[in-house]
């Protein structure tokens, strides 16, 4: 591995770690999980998750500053997300790399 990619793989592990911690940030962050491959509106985000679209847009943008998840493009009137998998399998690569 490069050390540019474990820098990545440590940032995105740290985000991770940070993000699992807050419970509407971890519900956001599986809801995009779960619908991984596929670019969806915060609507459909919110729906999957449970929560409400205030408060999508309270916690995304932090979302956002992670890397982990990535705002994508303008449909109609609303945005898309998406996960960011690359971001994530390095964040879980060391998180797992780190707790062995």
């Amino acid at each position: 591995m490069t050390d540019e990619a474990t820098e990545s793989g440590v940032e995105s592990s740290t985000a991770l770690s940070s993000l699992l911690a807050e419970p509407v940030e971890r519900e956001i962050l599986t809801a995009l999980v779960e619908m991984a491959g596929s670019e969806r509106n915060p609507s459909q985000i919110c729906q999957q998750a449970d929560i409400a679209l205030e408060t999508f847009y309270e916690h995304v943008d932090t979302l956002e500053d992670t890397g982990l998840v990535r705002y994508t493009y303008v449909v109609g009137n609303g945005p898309v997300y998406e996960v960011e998998r690359t971001a994530l399998a390095d964040g879980l690569r060391t998180l797992v790399t780190d707790n062995s």
